[in-house]
């Protein structure tokens, strides 16, 4: 073989390689990568009423008394629609395709949320209240403190617990696909009715009255005490209940 043809099929055969490791590097990283924005917003006017819209993503909302007004921070891809956030008459409205949300505001006298896939956290101290929230494949916490709750939690494949310091709570969670736990830390009397199909519950009934009974692969029950400012409905549909109820210490 002449010397040139052996040099001609050794540089064939290092482009070849070259190509190779050039389409392997190419493929493996992405084509473009986004970069993360977060916007912060404020405002220092009194924000009584809160409504968050997220299609994908993560939601925190707190009550936070050391800020005069509310804050409102989101961070989302560069890629996706900034978010739109609107301050009027008291009231604070969200909304965001994809991200983070987080928001803080001094009062929250009336919450609502509506998530599609993600994680809600809740933190309200020191109010009463009224919280509306809806949740598909994800996990809503709320910790709620304070005088008075009424609230209407619904989730779809995943996981909602509750915990709650108050004198009076109201209203109802329905959980499908998923677990709840519900620990109430009340002096308050009052009823709490559940009904598990699919499922099972555990139950600490505190100074409260316990009556259940199994039906067929579920459990039905209702928790009672003397006096008012308790009446909650939870049902779960595939799924597993805890409550936990015990003596208010403050």
């Amino acid at each position: 073989m002449k010397k040139e043809t052996i040099i001609g099929v050794f540089f064939i055969v290092i482009l070849a390689l070259v190509v190779v490791f050039g389409l392997i590097t190419l493929f493996k990283r992405p084509f473009y990568t986004s970069e993360t924005i977060i916007l912060t917003k404020s405002g220092e006017e009194p924000i009584t009423s809160i409504n968050v819209d997220l299609d994908n993503g993560i939601i925190v909302i707190i009550q936070n008394e050391t800020i005069a007004g509310w804050k409102v921070i989101a961070e989302y891809s560069e890629k996706d629609a900034p978010p739109q956030i609107t301050a009027d008459n008291e009231s604070l409205s969200v909304y965001l395709k994809n991200g983070k949300i987080r928001v803080e505001s001094r009062l929250i006298n009336s919450l609502e949320w509506s998530l599609d896939n993600g994680i809600v956290t809740v933190v309200i101290t020191n109010s009463s209240a009224e919280i509306h929230g809806t949740v598909v494949n994800g996990k809503i916490s709320a910790i709620l403190i304070g005088d008075s709750y009424s609230i209407d939690l619904s989730l779809t494949n995943g996981y909602l617990s509750v915990n709650a310091k108050v004198n009076t709570i109201n209203g109802a969670i329905n959980v499908a696909n998923g677990d709840v736990s519900f620990i109430l830390e009340t002096n308050s009397g009052g009823t709490i009715s559940y009904n598990v199909k699919n499922g099972d519950a555990l139950i600490v009934p505190g100074e409260y009255t316990i009556s259940q009974e199994k039906v067929n692969n579920g459990v039905r029950g209702v928790l009672s005490k003397d006096g008012e400012g308790v009446d909650v409905e939870i049902s779960v549909l595939n799924g597993n209940i805890s409550i936990i109820i015990v003596k208010r210490e403050d």
